[in-house]
């Protein structure tokens, strides 16, 4: 099990880094970015669901579309891809 306090300032770091304002976001590919292991997938999507469902106020930052991704991996489960912008660009 995995503190997920540290995921909204690595997302932050994601978001500025890449400088892209507005982008589709995989857990995998999140994961790569900064090197995390198999276990830091569920707090992930988990915080990204949130942020799709309840668009905090204090989070510059919000999901608006989540879609499944058009292929199916090896073991036949799908994959997510979350887009995420600034909350202002709504």
């Amino acid at each position: 099990m995995t503190n997920d306090d540290y995921i909204p300032d690595l997302l932050e770091q994601y978001m500025t880094e890449t400088r892209v304002p507005r982008q589709w976001i995989t857990v995998r590919e999140f994961r790569q970015y900064f090197q995390l292991p198999s276990e830091y997938a569920h707090p992930l999507s988990g915080f990204l669901l949130r942020l799709y469902k309840r668009k905090p106020n204090q989070f510059p930052y919000i999901v608006s579309r989540i879609e499944r991704e058009k292929r199916t991996n090896v073991t036949g489960n799908y994959n997510l891809r979350y887009y995420v912008q600034p909350k202002d660009d709504r």
